[in-house]
């Protein structure tokens, strides 16, 4: 819908989608995570028998629940801004979390600093989060949109 708009030159429309695509990603990323966050000790189960795995995992599932809807932001902003062919910036930041947050960051906490699996799994919502405020200043500069400079 994004790369249409923008293939027609209309503006307008262009941002239409866009509010309505972020409206629509918020509204279900929370329920999502809302409903993760409620019944993470009961989704356990179904993938594990293991009880020291099940005890550790509400912990991690509830932190990565809440972390659902700027994930969501992130991935549809990048999108928006590979239909309108911005490609360059989205792969830089994605690189740099990539590289910089989930891999050097867990590596330096799970084999540095022991501190264990839930850290490992504080990273990639630091990543996430990351890349929902990277993506959310570039897109309010209004940089990344070719019919801005029309």
């Amino acid at each position: 819908m994004i790369a249409r708009a923008y293939s027609t030159n209309d503006n307008e429309k262009m941002h239409y989608f866009i509010r309505v695509i972020i409206q629509l990603e918020v509204f279900l990323m929370v329920i999502s995570g809302a409903l993760l966050f409620l019944f993470a000790p009961n989704m356990m189960t179904i993938f594990t028998k293991d009880m020291a795995v099940i005890k550790l995992e509400p912990t991690i599932l509830r932190r990565v629940a809440v972390s659902e809807p700027f994930f969501g932001v992130a991935i549809i902003l990048e999108g928006i801004m590979q239909g309108v062919e911005e490609t360059v910036t989205p792969f830089k930041y994605n690189i740099f979390g990539m590289c910089g947050i989930r891999i050097l960051g867990t590596f330096i906490c799970t084999q540095l600093l022991n501190f264990g699996l839930v850290s490992a799994w504080a990273c990639m919502i630091a990543h996430n989060l990351l890349l929902f405020m990277l993506f959310l200043i570039y897109y309010k500069k209004g940089r990344w949109n070719p019919l801005n400079k029309l």
